[in-house]
């Protein structure tokens, strides 16, 4: 019964080319996008009625017992929901609206980084960590972008990358390779439009526009 609903689900975001993932960190049901399809995953589903949701999946371990899922996934695995969830979008590039999943565990924030970047290597599109805080996390593909960035920003890759940073910002920066994780290009500050370009999909953390 659950394929009819997937496929369902899956027609809609192919539609909106978007998606709204909500998970176990969030407190509350995002309502920015009201027409956008929604996936509850795992806890996220506890954050409002059974009918906000298109599609729900998860293995139960952050759930309320009373709540069932459309697609019930073994405790013992060895992937998380979020990598699960993102394997049940469709292929192509979407943007992806992220709802608790920033916070919590350390372990499991750096995974999630890790499964968005690699869905980005292979999917493009871009990815929005929505937070509680001021902040949040965009990723973007490979390519040339321009973002209107006031304050603190920051990008890091888990990949070395070839960046270049122009526009309205105190530290702009001539076509560099940076390495890694590296704190090279930690705390610049953006006054307008930016424009960033890097061969590989990397992560913009910014404050909220």
């Amino acid at each position: 019964m659950y394929q009819s609903k997937l496929q369902s689900f899956i027609s809609k975001v192919q539609q909106h080319k978007s998606v709204v993932l909500v998970g176990p960190m969030a407190k509350s049901f995002p309502t920015e996008w009201p027409l956008l399809p929604v996936l509850g995953v795992d806890g996220g589903c506890n954050k409002a009625p059974a009918e906000k949701y298109d599609f729900t999946l998860g293995d139960g371990d952050s759930l309320a017992p009373t709540l069932p899922l459309d697609l019930v996934f073994p405790v013992d695995k060895d992937a998380s929901d979020l990598a699960l969830a993102l394997q049940h979008l469709p292929p192509g590039p979407l943007a992806i609206h992220l709802y608790g999943f920033w916070g919590g565990r350390f372990d499991h924030q750096v995974i999630n980084l890790g499964e968005l970047h690699a869905r980005l290597m292979k999917e493009g599109g871009e990815v929005c960590f929505h937070t509680d805080s001021e902040y949040q996390v965009l990723g973007l593909p490979a390519g040339r972008h321009t973002l209107a960035l006031q304050g603190l920003f920051s990008l890091f890759s888990p990949l070395p990358t070839l960046f270049s940073i122009d526009g309205a910002c105190r530290f702009p920066l001539a076509p560099t390779q940076v390495d890694s994780l590296s704190s090279r290009l930690l705390s610049n500050e953006g006054h307008g439009e930016v424009t960033l370009t890097a061969n590989q999909p990397f992560f913009c953390y910014m404050r909220k526009p």
